[in-house]
């Protein structure tokens, strides 16, 4: 029978320690970045103040969600509604906002005359400095597992992530990276990318800041997988999307919180899996994980699984 895993963040965390990659802490990376002006480069437009104030404005979006609307045919946008509102609290730091939910207000923050191509250049200039928060001038991909993980992750036939980091790929060289890699660039700033040569007058490459080279990827950070691959993101077999959709037997899922990916959880309803493992951390995300896939379902705790591989 296939065995399969997904893979996310809560391994650099178990691992490369809570106090460098967990949400908060990434978030307080971002900003001390921020206040000492690490990211004019590449937000020229924007003073220290105005970055600073846009991340407020989105943290003032979610703690009010009430407020706004979305049209009918974004119904996945319309179910986040009631998580936000009960995760978020009018004293919620800014720190303490999921970096996904930064996405998603600027969904609900968008103007009716907003083009898409607005919305992407936006969606682009905002992640960039997330990125380069999870990225930790590079620490993030020294992050050593063990040889007991190797053996595990030498037991399945196909293994995903959502982390954009390289270091599964020290035990495997078959990885598939389904929100992108550090170490890949955009298409539109790869000058050797089919959209690069097809679209020449598009291609982006000369707008690469140096040393910033790995905000520029070709990572996906949003509240939903963005469909346009083909233009702005390349072709879904480049992320492993085909194989995941195709995925049969087992799954399991470790280091993956319930709250966002709502595209994963869809795919894997509707692929040929007929069982998964879901390692919880907290007793939260096995209820709340419980009600976001339909297949037939294991609970197990994590915690047990990172004792057992150290």
């Amino acid at each position: 029978m296939e065995r399969n895993i997904l893979i996310g963040n809560g391994i650099n965390i178990e691992f490369g320690g809570k106090e460098k990659y967990s949400n908060r802490a990434i978030l307080q990376r971002m900003f001390t970045n921020m206040r000492a002006g690490k990211y004019c480069p590449l937000l020229p437009a924007c003073s220290i103040d105005q970055q600073l104030g846009l991340f407020q404005d989105f943290r003032n979006i979610l703690v009010n969600i009430d407020r706004y609307t979305f049209p009918e045919d974004f119904l996945l946008l319309d179910k986040e509604k009631e998580r936000v509102r009960n995760q978020y609290r009018s004293d919620t730091d800014l720190e303490d906002i999921g970096m996904e939910d930064y996405f998603l207000a600027l969904e609900y923050g968008r103007r009716e005359d907003d083009t898409e191509d607005f919305i992407h250049q936006a969606h682009r200039e905002l992640q960039m400095p997330f990125l380069d928060a999870i990225y930790n001038d590079g620490e993030i991909n020294d992050i050593a597992y063990g040889e007991g993980f190797e053996k595990y992750l030498s037991s399945f036939t196909n293994v995903f992530t959502i982390n954009y980091d390289s270091n599964l790929d020290r035990y495997r060289d078959d990885v598939n990276h389904l929100h992108g890699e550090f170490s890949r660039l955009a298409a539109e700033y790869d000058v050797t990318s089919d959209y690069s040569l097809t679209n020449p007058e598009k291609c982006k490459a000369s707008s690469v800041v140096p040393g910033f080279e790995h905000v520029y990827s070709n990572t996906i950070m949003s509240w939903y997988w963005l469909e346009k691959y083909g233009e702005w993101l390349g072709n879904e077999s480049v992320f492993g999307a085909n194989k995941f959709k195709g995925m049969q037997g087992k799954l399991e899922i470790i280091g993956m919180s319930p709250c966002n990916d709502e595209h994963l959880f869809l795919m894997i309803n509707n692929s040929h899996v007929t069982a998964v493992d879901y390692y919880y951390h907290c007793e939260d995300d096995r209820i709340r994980m419980q009600q976001k896939i339909k297949k037939k379902m294991t609970f197990k705790k994590v915690d047990k699984l990172w004792a057992r591989l150290k």
